[in-house]
């Protein structure tokens, strides 16, 4: 049995079902992380008519993917991701912010639910499971590169996927969240970048100029005429002292590929594509000169051959 102080106290109650529910949740959440991990954005399977609806591939449309909706989604997520409740092993908040990371890769809508008030599960719970991850008292007298690299691939990889998935979504939309919550974002962000710059760059530096960027769109403001948010330049310097030192240094075969993955695998790379919005989505295209980029129509593809870098 697990000890509840007062089994009418939520608090109690929400601790013992952590307690008892957590490995279930783990499991399932990683099995679901597999599949979403094959599919391109905002791209559900085909029915398959010889076989009964039990067996059918998965998902096969939104309402398949979350039966209860996204908001309850967000919300059972927002709680299973909850690192009060995780007993000194951030092991359950991890996987579950890697999993609603997965879910606003390949689900647009999804994401963009991720940035409406209060940006619980989008940005406030990954950022504080981040600062608790990289403030580890010996991360930074680790002598091996491996076993940084073990820490970096199982706890800040997966809570850093969740909000880049969302600044991929909607730029405007990310800076408008980070504008309302700067009181709050701002000081963690300035700990995790003092506590960042005492570890190796060759593995942290690329979320120092991440988390740098991201101070800098905090203190953007919205421009009355167009609607948009304008950084002041003022607040890029720290951003781009940080990205200088990621581009000057080699990326190895590894970091590579860490970015080609979610590339091939995405969505139309049009930020301003006007079928992102995850409905009536065309089927998408590989680009035939690099493989690797995908356009929804025509007039992407001659962006793609104005701009191409291969």
């Amino acid at each position: 049995m697990i000890p509840i102080d007062d089994p009418t106290d939520e608090e109690s109650l929400n601790m013992a079902y952590h307690t008892l529910l957590s490995v279930p949740v783990i499991l399932l959440s990683q099995l679901i992380i597999r599949v979403l991990a094959d599919l391109t954005r905002n791209k559900f399977r085909n029915a398959k008519p010889d076989i009964t609806p039990d067996t059918q591939p998965w998902p096969l449309c939104p309402n398949d993917l979350l039966p209860n909706g996204m908001r309850t989604s967000i919300k059972g997520l927002s709680f299973w991701g909850d690192k009060l409740y995780a007993a000194g092993d951030p092991i359950s908040s991890i996987v579950t912010l890697d999993l609603a990371a997965n879910l606003a890769s390949f689900h647009t809508p999804f994401a963009r639910e991720l940035m409406r008030p209060p940006y619980t599960l989008g940005l406030l719970q990954p950022l504080a499971q981040l600062e608790e991850s990289i403030m580890i008292p010996n991360l930074s007298e680790m002598k091996s590169p491996r076993m940084s690299c073990l820490i970096y691939d199982r706890e800040i990889l997966p809570v850093v996927g969740i909000i880049e998935a969302v600044l991929y979504c909607d730029r405007d939309g990310f800076i408008e969240m980070l504008v309302n919550t700067k009181d709050t974002v701002l000081p963690i962000i300035e700990r995790l970048t003092s506590r960042l710059a005492q570890l190796p760059p060759p593995v942290w530096g690329s979320h120092m100029a991440l988390l740098e960027g991201f101070a800098a769109m905090a203190k953007a403001t919205k421009d009355p005429q167009t609607g948009g948010f304008i950084i002041p330049d003022s607040a890029t310097k720290e951003f781009n002292k940080a990205k200088a030192v990621v581009e000057n240094r080699l990326f190895d075969i590894r970091s590579t590929f860490e970015v080609m993955v979610p590339i091939r695998k995405g969505g139309c790379w049009n930020i301003a594509c006007p079928n992102s919005g995850g409905s009536g989505m065309p089927k998408l295209r590989l680009c035939s000169q690099c493989d690797l980029l995908r356009y929804c129509g025509q007039k992407v593809r001659v962006i793609f051959l104005q701009f191409r870098i291969y």
